[in-house]
């Protein structure tokens, strides 16, 4: 966590520590102040419904992840790979704060068929940017089924079941 600190530490007989001289009784205690300072989210990670290669529909799950020593606060999700402004709009906050975040998200993907790409940042509550994760899949909204060159051939069958048979036999379905 961010904050200042102080650190006690017995100097060694010869008044020593390293290659650096300092100048003490050897029994007392040097404090050296020590601030440290935030750092950015880590581990980020993205996966759209749950790693799928391809998808129908334009609307999908994003699958998130990152660490932080404090934590996570917010997201940003973007088809566009420029990095965020920390305080900028488009920031998606988390409800439940916690330094190891792990959620599913909603995303609409932009139109047209094709690969989609999806950018996403994490920031703490300090406002760190995490580096940048990403996940692609390819949106085939307009693609189907496509049947040519078959050929039905009506007949009377006596039963229901003798027609499910029928249908398994030259269809593979029910």
């Amino acid at each position: 966590k961010s904050g200042s600190y102080q650190i006690g530490a017995r100097l060694p007989a010869n008044g020593r520590f390293g290659e650096t001289s300092i100048v003490l009784d050897p029994m007392e205690v040097a404090n050296i102040a020590v601030t440290l300072s935030a750092s950015a989210p880590l581990n980020a990670s993205v996966l759209i419904n749950n790693g799928q290669n391809a998808t129908y529909s334009k609307y999908v799950t994003l699958n998130l992840s990152a660490t932080d020593g404090d934590s996570i606060v917010a997201y940003y999700a973007s088809e566009s790979s420029t990095v965020p402004d920390e305080n900028g709009p488009g920031w998606s906050t988390i409800s439940d704060p916690t330094s190891d975040y792990q959620g599913d998200h909603s995303y609409q993907l932009s139109d047209g068929d094709g690969t989609k790409t999806v950018f996403v940042w994490f920031k703490n509550p300090s406002n760190y940017i995490s580096p940048v994760a990403q996940d692609s899949i390819i949106l085939q909204k307009n693609a189907g089924i496509y049947l040519s060159n078959f050929t039905v051939t009506a007949a009377a069958i006596p039963d229901s079941s003798d027609l499910n048979q029928q249908c398994i036999n030259e269809f593979g379905a029910t």
